[in-house]
């Protein structure tokens, strides 16, 4: 399309090398954190054991007057992870409690809180449990929901690159992929791949949207927004409300015209036709085969509120939730240092604070409506399913929106900024991306000593550890480095090829400033 300038490409030892990073980091983080050391992960195990077994209903109890969660029948060894998280809500406590599930296939009958979610992601997370047992069974569908993760986000990092004019881009896709969001792709349990997936979802949107593809990146990148719907929206079914709101912003994103161009590729009606059927299934699964499984109790306790004093606080909230983005571990018990907290808060709001003052037009506006999206949105959805289910939102819910909001952002910086990289800035970058990888490993150190012993001093990691991971604390640590120095050696010898490329090619107005007036 001759409206557009031209996507950069990407090498398939790239996309792999990225995938590798990645997949490094998570599989970390699985093997730091207790198995069952995240909220809600005996539930989501408990479930996906059950739908790779055929039970992706369940069967319900007699009706005896009060609400019972579906009967479904799962191994021993998986109904007893509710014992695991011994040291849930208690940061004192390390994780020297947790006792021997076992490894008994035996099916026993059980229930699941998250019998109301999309069978799946648990489709695909339970796969292990059918020829694997006991917490060998347990480690295998964390790292295959790593690994599901892991190339969600590098897809989305490679959309990025591939439209970026400069660094903003990328970067922004960095900042994106917090300590928080790592921790929960680690789990057993949707909400990281729902974010990463939304992640995805819109950086290739944006991509066709913004830039000139072959024929055959096309298809690629077709398929991957088919791929990147089916998974933000393989658990919660509220998560299709964020495909909405993609969509939102793509519209603004992009003049009218460009728009109609994107619309005439037959690729995007097979990515749309893709992304139509997700949703035909999520809104059957939603209204016909889940509503028995929606737990009306909490609506009964928490009904005090009115509902603008619902929309008010979650607003007001807004900045709180940021915690559980950047990083909030545990059963939401250990949040993580004040340090690794600021600075990634700093590099957020300098991403979005430099999209409003720097952009312009449709650009601008698009950030704006991200950002609003992610004020909004949350606290509409919690004010809707208030009567019904009562107060449940919490902030690690809203990560899917953070993540399109910050990468919108940096998008409007792309084409309001300089390709040039000054000597000052080039500093100034490669300093940045080495202070957020310190931080990750922080985060990461810090949220280790929680389990291993606790509220105690450093030395007893060393003297007298209470709780040993797979690999040992010190194994896991060697582990996580290695993966956040790759990383780094990946996106330093990136921003050097881009310095030397600015200074070499002259510089372009890009279709995003020429066209939105």
């Amino acid at each position: 399309m001759p409206s557009a300038l031209p996507a950069r490409s990407v090498r398939p030892r790239t996309f792999f090398a990225i995938f590798a990073s990645f997949l490094v980091l998570t599989i970390g983080w699985a093997l730091a954190t207790p198995l069952m050391g995240v909220p809600d992960e005996p539930s989501h195990t408990i479930r996906a054991a059950a739908v790779v077994r055929g039970e992706i209903v369940g069967e319900l109890p007699a009706d005896d007057g009060t609400f019972h969660y579906p009967d479904i029948d799962v191994p021993s060894y998986i109904k007893r992870t509710i014992d695991l998280p011994c040291f849930g809500g208690d940061a004192g406590k390390s994780a020297e409690c947790q006792p021997d599930i076992g490894d008994s296939n035996r099916l026993v009958e059980f229930s699941s809180s998250a019998a109301s979610n999309n069978p799946v992601y648990y489709a695909v997370v339970g796969l292990p449990t059918l020829f694997m047992t006991g917490e060998a069974a347990l480690y295998g569908m964390r790292i295959l929901s790593g690994i599901v993760f892991s190339l969600l986000l590098t897809v989305m990092l490679v959309a990025l690159y591939a439209q970026s004019k400069t660094i903003w881009p990328v970067l922004g896709g960095v900042v994106a992929a917090t300590p928080g969001l790592l921790f929960l792709g680690s789990a057993i349990n949707p909400n990281g791949v729902e974010a990463a997936g939304t992640g995805a979802l819109f950086a290739v949107l944006a991509l066709i949207l913004r830039r000139d593809l072959s024929r055959s990146q096309l298809w690629i990148y077709a398929l991957a927004m088919i791929g990147a719907t089916v998974a933000l929206t393989s658990g919660r079914t509220v998560a299709m409300l964020w495909v909405v709101v993609i969509g939102i912003i793509g519209v603004v994103l992009v003049p009218p015209r460009r728009l109609l161009e994107v619309l005439r590729l037959p690729q995007i009606w097979v990515a749309l036709a893709g992304m139509a059927v997700t949703a035909a299934w999520v809104l059957f699964w939603m209204t016909r085969l889940s509503i028995a499984a929606i737990d009306p109790r909490g609506a009964v306790a928490d009904r005090a509120p009115g509902i603008k004093q619902v929309l008010s606080i979650m607003v007001e909230n807004t900045f709180d939730s940021w915690t559980a983005w950047v990083g909030q571990f545990g059963w939401l018990d250990y949040n993580a240092p004040t340090g690794v907290q600021m600075i990634w808060r700093v590099a957020i709001v300098v991403i979005l604070f430099g999209a409003i003052v720097l952009a312009k037009g449709r650009l601008r506006l698009a950030a704006i409506v991200g950002i609003a999206a992610a004020v909004l949105v949350p606290a509409f959805v919690q004010g809707a399913l208030y009567n019904t289910v009562g107060w449940l939102w919490q902030g690690r819910y809203g990560i899917a929106l953070y993540t399109v909001m910050t990468i919108v952002a940096a998008i409007a910086l792309d084409s309001a900024v300089s390709a040039r990289i000054s000597p000052a800035l080039n500093r100034l970058v490669r300093s940045g991306l080495v202070v957020l990888g310190l931080a990750q490993i922080t985060a990461f150190v810090f949220v280790l000593r929680r389990y291993v012993v606790a509220t105690q001093d450093w030395f007893s990691m060393f003297t007298n550890p209470l709780w040993h991971p797979p690999l040992t604390w010190v194994g896991v640590s060697a582990v996580f480095t290695i993966g956040v120095a790759g990383g780094l050696v990946l996106l330093m010898r990136w921003v050097t090829r881009e310095r030397a490329l600015a200074l070499e090619a002259p510089l372009e107005q890009p279709l995003d400033q020429a066209s939105i007036r």
